[in-house]
């Protein structure tokens, strides 16, 4: 993926998403990880994004930290390989 066609701010998020999915042992980024490191970024609170959920009066704090347990709770990527074995 040539990570230059997209902005600073994508770029930001995609690198969010690598270093998540390590994190989490996880193998493919499903849009809670793209959510999870779009609230993440530096810079956030400059973003289209930020401004909609500050209009909508959501906690980005809260909510990140409950797309972070939710995506905790999923499936690791090695128990997944050890699933498919059997």
């Amino acid at each position: 993926m040539d990570l230059s066609k997209f902005t600073q701010n994508a770029q930001n998020v995609i690198m969010n998403c690598r270093g998540l999915l390590k994190k989490l042992d996880h193998s493919v980024i499903e849009p809670e990880h793209i959510l999870h490191s779009s609230l993440n970024i530096d810079k956030f609170e400059e973003t289209d994004l930020a401004k909609v959920l500050e209009s909508l009066k959501i906690n980005t704090e809260s909510l990140s930290q409950i797309i972070y347990d939710y995506l905790s709770k999923k499936k690791k990527a090695s128990q997944l390989t050890l699933a498919n074995k059997q």
